[in-house]
């Protein structure tokens, strides 16, 4: 009886579009959410020493304008500057006093502003890092097959490390120059309307200037981000086959990709950067355009004493305002100067969030996979997952008592299965299976005929467009992700192993390592006269994932793997493939011993490794054209027994 506890799933997807205006804004809010949500209140006070040292900056201007020329040295009774003996020492001792304060106090609080920014961008950034890491192990394999690794992993260097030079300068910058910009302003309205009018008017056209400019240079640097992680990837990846390329001599050809890919990379950086020094010098002198415009035409104004009592100007006023006006335009340098760190963070953003906006795989299901025993009363009771002497059983929903638990057997069926990796092309088509509780099911056919594609869907690493899988006759949808990958185990052609000591190694994945089960499990593997021949046997650190291991010797740790981990149903996709003759012998001796009991999938080229199989199953093209066991193949003279045939010639 198959069990199917209905599990309706009501994702979907949902095409959105939103202007690229919309997207920037959306971005840059993220961005500084980032910031935001963490420290408020340390955000808040850099809010506060920002506008302080506005302010002093500010007095400072008006006390020079106002207060010192107009308010000291000029003569109103009779107009030009006063006497010698009419200066007042006392009121110009204390007003110096009083800005020396304000410019310092202003200084103080700008170091302690930025001193403080830079502290929450170290902080931000290394949680923005592990929060994306973190979602990494959540995503699915198919992720990572269309990713390159390099690619991804510029992300994490490349692409933060902009946003960190966007939260520690553009973002204090930008605030600053906004606070300097707003109160700018206000002075100015309120020191001369016509004089700001022009300044509003000159900023303007250079502004609109500075725009277009920057739009040019911002398509580039996009390019330019992403052409770095290519180049990242593509470095990563020649570096780890760097082996196969000198074997076959593509030296020179893989000098000429990346020389491709770094002549496109400069001259994205080059077009970016050369639009964006036509911006810094306009940038840069802005401040002086405007201080220079403003002083011209207020000159001429005071020159004229009708315009100069119409409009209400002064010497002390034409000199204060210049200066504000100055102050009103190096925010629009100040943030044009940031524009390349801005635009690459808006690019490097757009790629981190990438990564955090992937859908994670959903680790659903109504059905678990728990260790269990029985107590003196003959009742199943639930152990912790580290007990030796418990054994597996899935537990089942809206059952009491010893009905909730169905102690694993390893019974796998497919039934109509067809999935593509992409909608339009399937890989497999109807399979339709069934492997019997310790049953030995070899896999065999050419490349891309669907062996591996087989493992895969069963791992639910990818989810098939149609048809069921059952396992223990529990329908796979309906079992948790977790628990269906625990109730697997996998020694793969490409063996992996950590940086590790061979005893983390060997018990991968365990929260507490039992010594017996460890040895046990070496043994199994035909490894333990290897690891009791090193100087600190288990305690051993294999380096850079265990190079200084023959292929032979990584499988048969991955062999021990799975043998510790004690999994009803073991999965050998290719594992003997890629080793000499010789040692396959060896690896094949721990196979089998890993095998026993337990149900097994093999996917091999060498045919005489699964000759003594239970049931074969011959793929071409996605389907299963050929089923039954060694000798059953070999009477029916059809694609097994050409295959057959030419393994034997080969050997």
């Amino acid at each position: 009886m198959r069990i199917n506890f209905d599990t309706k799933s009501n994702s979907r997807s949902t095409p959105h579009v939103k202007l690229k205006f919309a997207e920037k804004k959306a971005f840059f809010k993220r961005v500084l959410n980032l910031v935001w949500k963490d420290h408020k209140a340390i955000m808040t006070l850099v809010f506060i020493l920002i506008f302080i040292s506005n302010i002093g900056m500010i007095f400072n201007q008006i006390f020079l304008g106002k207060v010192l020329i107009d308010g000291l040295l000029t003569d109103h009774k009779n107009g030009g500057l006063i006497s010698k003996d009419q200066f007042d020492w006392n009121k110009f001792y204390l007003m110096m006093i009083l800005g020396v304060f304000m410019f310092s106090l202003g200084i103080l609080f700008n170091f302690l502003y930025q001193w403080i920014i830079v502290k929450i961008t170290f902080k931000t950034m290394a949680k923005l890092r592990n929060d994306l890491y973190v979602h990494s192990q959540t995503l699915p394999i198919k992720f990572f097959d269309q990713n390159q690794k390099g690619e991804i992993l510029s992300r994490y260097t490349s692409d933060i490390d902009t946003l960190r030079q966007f939260i520690s300068k553009s973002i204090p910058a930008t605030i600053n120059a906004s606070v300097t910009l707003i109160v700018s302003f206000a002075i100015m309205l309120w020191l001369s309307w016509i004089l700001t009018l022009i300044t509003l008017l000159l900023v303007s056209v250079i502004l609109y200037v500075m725009k277009t400019l920057g739009s040019a240079s911002g398509k580039y640097f996009r390019k330019r981000q992403q052409l770095n992680g290519k180049i990242i990837g593509f470095t990563e990846e020649m570096f780890s086959g760097l082996k196969v390329v000198k074997t076959f001599n593509q030296e020179a050809k893989s000098v000429e990709k990346f020389e491709k890919l770094n002549n496109k990379f400069f001259e994205a950086e080059n077009k970016a950067n050369r639009i964006a020094n036509l911006l810094f010098p306009i940038a840069m002198n802005l401040g002086l355009i405007v201080f220079a415009t403003v002083s011209i035409v207020g000159s001429i104004i005071i020159s004229f004493e009708s315009s100069r009592n119409f409009f209400g100007l002064s010497v002390g006023i034409l000199f204060s305002f210049s200066q504000f006006a100055r102050s009103f335009a190096f925010p629009i340098s100040t943030v044009a100067e940031q524009s390349n760190v801005i635009v690459m963070a808006l690019a490097g953003s757009q790629r981190v969030f990438d990564i955090l906006d992937q859908k994670p795989e959903i680790n659903q299901g109504k059905v678990k996979l728990v260790k269990i025993s029985k107590d003196e009363n003959g009742n199943f009771i639930e152990e912790n997952k580290e007990n030796l002497f418990s054994i597996f059983a899935w537990k089942l929903p809206n059952k009491i008592g010893n009905e909730q638990y169905q102690i694993t057997k390893g019974k796998i069926e497919f039934k109509n299965v067809s999935f593509g990796y992409s909608d339009d092309q399937l890989i497999l088509k109807n399979i339709s299976l069934i492997a019997y509780p310790g049953q030995k099911i070899a896999l065999v056919g050419p490349t891309g005929a669907g062996k591996t594609t087989i493992t895969n869907v069963l791992n639910r690493f990818y989810e098939i467009q149609s048809g069921d899988i059952y396992f223990d006759d529990i329908n796979l949808r309906d079992i948790e992700k977790s628990s269906l990958r625990e109730a697997l185990v996998m020694v793969l052609q490409d063996t992996h192993l950590f940086t590790e000591t061979i005893r983390n190694n060997i018990a991968y994945g365990a929260d507490i390592i039992h010594e017996e089960l460890m040895y046990l499990s070496a043994d199994t593997a035909n490894i333990s006269y290897y690891i009791s021949n090193l100087k600190s046997n288990y305690e051993t650190v294999l380096s850079d994932g265990g190079n200084e291991l023959s292929q032979g010797q990584k499988q048969l740790f991955s062999i021990a793997r799975a043998a510790y981990h004690d999994a009803p149903v073991v999965i050998l996709d290719e594992a003997t493939s890629s080793i000499d003759t010789k040692t396959e012998q060896l690896v094949q001796q721990a196979m089998d011993k890993l095998m026993s009991n337990r149900t097994s999938f093999v996917i091999a080229h060498r045919l005489s490794t699964i000759k003594n199989s239970d049931l074969i199953l011959v793929l071409k093209d996605g389907q299963i054209i050929e089923r039954g066991n060694h000798n059953e193949l070999l009477t029916q003279n059809g694609y097994y027994s050409t295959l057959w045939a030419n393994s034997k010639v080969q050997a």
